[in-house]
């Protein structure tokens, strides 16, 4: 079975289309997905999500000139939400864990909006970023965690602080002895005479909604990402050319395994 499917990509894409099937049972028995790492088996990923945190300040917006004390209330806040978030990136990155191929969970800050003019004292701050977790985690933990962080983040009384998520993936892991994986493995052998080491990731992939959600087990082929989210994006056609073979050889080596 081949499908194609829009709606993939966060934060606008919610994976519709794939989790239709996946509710509607059409899964079979194993899948391939055309996005990830030419030369990697990819058998775990972590989970990944968006949060996003509003700050709102009572009061009007005003002139810096005009402005009173409390008004200062939202940048301060603003500030120790980034340290508090920084923080616990830092104890993510010094935590043990039981996933050797998988790097550390981690909380990243990628937009910080505060004010909208040099001279105009805001009342609202928007902070948007990723969480990643380990298959030991669900989404479920994270939001949880996050709620706890925000709520230890001293603030004044004019100030309040809203936290809400994107859901974009779950954390996976399965078996690397799976037939797709062995199937995978002989065909990049086969085709680029090199060897295909197991490996996990910290991207979201489509992996990350087949495995946990439709319980098969899915590897993932690249088409070329090495500039995926670039300001000039593009790919190269002959590593496309080598992918597709190597996908149409784990299609054959799979369905020529025994069972």
């Amino acid at each position: 079975m081949v499908t194609a499917y829009g709606l993939h990509e966060a934060p606008l894409g919610d994976s519709r289309g794939l989790l239709n099937l996946i509710d509607r049972k059409i899964l079979g028995d194993a899948a391939i997905v055309f996005e990830g790492f030419q030369d990697r088996a990819i058998v775990m990923g972590k989970g990944q999500s968006i949060w996003n945190i509003n700050v709102t300040r009572q009061g009007d917006v005003c002139h810096e000139l005009r402005r009173e004390p409390e008004t200062d209330n939202l940048l301060e806040t603003v500030v120790r939400i980034v340290q508090q978030l920084r923080e616990k990136n830092s104890e993510f990155l010094q935590a043990r864990h039981q996933y050797p191929l998988l790097g550390p969970q981690s909380v990243f800050v990628g937009q910080v909006h505060y004010g909208d003019f040099y001279n105009r004292v805001p009342s609202q701050a928007f902070l948007q970023g990723t969480w990643r977790w380990h298959p030991s985690r669900s989404f479920k933990d994270v939001q949880k965690e996050l709620k706890k962080l925000v709520a230890k983040i001293p603030r004044a009384n004019n100030i309040t602080i809203e936290d809400s998520w994107i859901f974009v993936g779950e954390a996976f892991t399965f078996d690397p002895e799976e037939r797709i994986v062995h199937a995978l493995k002989e065909a990049y052998a086969t085709v680029t005479g090199k060897t295909m080491e197991l490996a996990g990731s910290s991207a979201i992939l489509d992996v990350n909604r087949l495995v946990p959600f439709g319980k098969i087990p899915a590897v993932s082929i690249s088409l070329d990402g090495a500039r995926a989210h670039a300001d000039y994006e593009y790919v190269q056609l002959d590593h496309m050319e080598t992918s597709c073979r190597v996908a149409l050889l784990t299609v054959l080596n799979y369905l020529n395994m025994e069972r």
